[in-house]
């Protein structure tokens, strides 16, 4: 980074700057060894025991293997073990069920470039001070993007797999998963993107007891692209359910229900019968696949309306003798609409750019005899608006100080936030609660007749209408909200030359819309405390230099004097947390959200576990099963028509803040002791004792928020399993930490 100043007056200065910031980071094989344990034809996985979905006939891995352009270094697939109810020896519920895999961007590079261009007059006239500037920003990210470029198993117990073993290591070792994914590329993005902006702004000097500040920002925040690239995104103006092609469907041969070789896909219009595990997958020659996929070069989005952003701020010495002042100020200022990750390099990872169509409920014997190679099948896809408004926040502020006399200073002070069009994500192909149930009556036909349990959510989607032929369809929007407001109050305090103290404190609240949105469930559901949301924040500092001696004795003298004695005491309260829950089977059919009921206060601190975890601070007892949610009865379930929220589990528990977890009670204290060194002041030798939570306080950082109730007994009660550590204290800040050193000032 470089700058030149030029004075091109006494009362005109210019300022230009210039920099450029790069980063690089690679994650490779460690080592060849490391490499070979991981590869497929080195442990005994190559194409004739494990094979793939798209076998290239080039493969330099060998016949029937991947292409190189898809799987680089002929990885194992990535291979998971959890779901259902697990059983250990000693009869409890397994935690934390194993999985290997490998990051889905591996092997990863990514470079980061970022350019900067500032350049600032300052003319100075009269009473005035006015500032013009522009600002320039180029930035560049090239980069590995993420796929199942290894191919993924999940073999999980799930009672809607026939052919489940009832335990997931069985499941892996008779070769039954519950579904294996593939891409057929890795794709690599080019990103990049620019930002102007330039402003205009005024010091005016009114009076000497008042003093105004106004101007005007103006931003252009050109959209994230790709360089020449081709980028795919769901477009739901041009999805045509029509056109899609027939999904391949469960069929028994003989009667229902079926399993093994007696259960195959099936097309309904012709007949036609296919290979277990294409079930699910589009029917060969029929539609056109990914309806709704729109292409384009670079970008996906438009370029949005300049922003402009006034500023206004003013100070007044309101009685004009310089112990009272009243301040306050306003600001409107813009953002890029997210991250180049999510506005534009993941629009290279979808169809018909990227294949990666899943198979479900097979076996590896079914899939080597009859491997799926040709059918392609729904998968998930992104989506955006392609007009919209840049992100944007006001920010206003006012508050007073006033000198109290005698070196003390208080300032009071309202300061707020307000963030207009953010980014959210809605799955518009998301279930409905209850979707899992529906078995006519009314409602589509949702129970596979083949299995007794219900079809996969990609044959659900069509029955009900949502967007069919696709997994998970998220289309990005910028209508999201929040909001900050605080009082923010500080004092300090001089006390003779010894000491000085200072304290702060801060009452705020957040409130936003984290986890929206779903089309199931209005937008307000999702309102409340923001993940930051601190309510109390108090600091209190000090320095105390004790009192130079009057020893005569050089020695004494020394060792007497120089004494300094700093602390800074935090407190803050806790952040709002939330509570997931895990069921037998099926809590909501499907539905975007599983809940829970809070029947009492959350939070109920006690002793320490028998099981050896830290202190309870959660009550388990006031936490239930939502009402009408599935208690592992069957695919039934308990939910009823009209499959309403509140029948399928959707409970009464916040989607931000079902309680608040603990905080902050730190104490740190430093001692130091100052050794002058000659007769110059400035040169002296400090010798530091530093303590950090000086008191050795606990302080617990994080809770088990996972209600089991995977063991639930009717006659027992609906709280969570005993036997697990919810509500239990899982980690904790540093113990007390110190230090010492000696420091050197000359």
């Amino acid at each position: 980074m470089a700058t030149l100043v030029s004075t091109l007056r006494p009362n005109l200065v210019n300022e230009f700057t210039a920099g450029e910031n790069s980063a690089l980071q690679t994650t490779t094989p460690f080592s060849q060894a490391a490499l070979d344990k991981n590869n497929r034809a080195k442990v005994g996985l190559g194409p004739s025991v494990l094979p793939v979905l798209f076998p290239a006939s080039n493969s330099p891995f060998g016949a029937g293997a991947q292409a190189k352009s898809a799987n680089n270094y002929d990885l194992i697939p990535n291979a998971s073990f959890g779901g259902g109810n697990l059983e250990a020896f000693n009869g409890g519920s397994i935690q934390n069920s194993p999985a290997f895999s490998f990051e889905s961007r591996y092997p990863f590079f990514g470079t980061d470039r970022d350019w900067t261009v500032t350049d600032n007059l300052t003319w100075v006239k009269g009473s005035h001070a006015l500032k013009f500037g522009v600002f320039f920003e180029h930035v560049s990210r090239s980069t590995a993007r993420a796929s199942t470029f290894n191919g993924s198993f999940n073999f999980g117990q799930t009672s809607t797999n026939p052919l489940d073993t009832g335990n997931p290591f069985s499941n892996a070792l008779t070769g039954v998963f519950q579904s294996y994914s593939e891409a057929n590329f890795h794709p690599i993005a080019h990103g990049l993107n620019n930002d102007i902006e330039w402003f205009a702004q005024d010091t005016w000097k009114v009076s000497r007891t008042l003093t105004l500040d106004y101007g005007m920002r103006f931003s252009l925040l050109i959209p994230d692209s790709l360089r020449g690239q081709t980028l795919s995104e769901f477009n739901p103006a041009v999805y045509n359910a029509a056109d899609q092609p027939r999904l391949i469907q469960p069929f028994c041969i003989t009667s229902n229900p079926c399993k093994g070789t007696n259960r195959v896909g099936y097309d309904p219009a012709t007949g036609t019968q296919y290979p277990a595990g294409a079930i699910g997958l589009f029917v060969p020659g029929t539609g056109t696949p990914y309806q709704g996929m729109s292409t384009y070069t670079s970008t996906t989005m438009n370029k949005p309306p300049i922003g402009i952003g006034p500023r206004v701020g003013f100070a007044w010495d309101i009685f004009g003798n310089g112990k009272t002042a009243l301040r306050g100020g306003f600001g409107m200022f813009y953002d890029r609409p997210g991250s180049i990750d999510s506005v534009a390099l993941q629009y290279v990872e979808g169809p018909p750019l990227i294949s990666t169509p899943s198979i479900y409920n097979d076996t590896i014997g079914s899939f080597l005899s009859s491997p799926p190679a040709s059918y392609i099948g729904p998968q998930s896809v992104n989506g955006t608006v392609r007009d919209y408004k840049m992100p944007q926040s006001y920010d206003y502020n006012l508050g007073i100080q006033r000198d109290l006399s005698h070196g003390a200073l208080l300032d009071v002070s309202y300061v707020g936030n307000v963030s207009r069009h953010g980014q959210q994500r809605t799955n518009l192909s998301q279930l409905p609660f209850g979707a899992h149930f529906m078995n006519g009556g009314g409602y589509p036909v949702n129970i596979d007749p083949t299995t007794g349990s219900p079809y996969t959510d990609n044959i659900i989607r069509c029955h009900l209408s949502l967007d069919c032929g696709y997994g998970s369809t998220n289309f990005y929007t910028y209508d999201g909200n929040s909001n900050y407001n605080s009082m923010q109050a500080s004092v300090t305090k001089r006390f003779g030359r010894t000491l000085t103290a200072g304290a702060s404190y801060t009452y705020s609240k957040v409130l936003d819309y984290s986890g929206c949105c779903s089309i199931w469930l209005p937008d307000r559901y999702f309102y409340g405390p923001g993940s930051n949301d601190r309510r109390h924040n108090l600091t209190v500092n000090w320095t105390y230099n004790f009192p130079n001696s009057h020893f005569e004795n050089s020695v004494l003298k020394t060792m007497a004097n120089g004494w300094v004695v700093q602390g800074i005491v935090t407190m803050i309260s806790g952040s709002p947390q939330t509570v997931s829950a895990s069921y037998k089977t099926d809590a909501s059919g499907g539905g975007p959200v599983t809940g829970l009921l809070i029947t009492g206060a959350p939070i109920k601190k006690g002793p320490a576990a028998t099981s050896g975890l830290g202190p309870q601070y959660l009550n388990p007892a006031s936490f239930t099963l939502a009402p009408s949610g599935d208690t592992g009865s069957g695919p039934s379930g308990d939910c009823v028509a009209p499959f309403l929220p509140e029948e399928c589990g959707l409970g009464n528990n916040s989607q931000s803040a079902d309680f608040y977890g603990p905080g902050t009670n730190n104490w740190d204290i430093s001692l130091f002791k100052n050794f002058q060194l000659g007769s110059n002041e400035a040169r002296h030798l400090q010798f530091r004792w530093e303590t950090y939570n000086t008191f050795n306080h606990t302080q617990f950082t994080s809770i088990n928020t996972s209600a089991n109730f995977k063991s639930y007994n009717p006659a027992t009660g609906k709280n969570p399993n005993p036997a697990t550590p919810f509500g239990q204290f899982t980690a904790a800040a540093p113990a007390r930490i110190m230090a010492l050193a000696l420091k050197l000032y000359f």
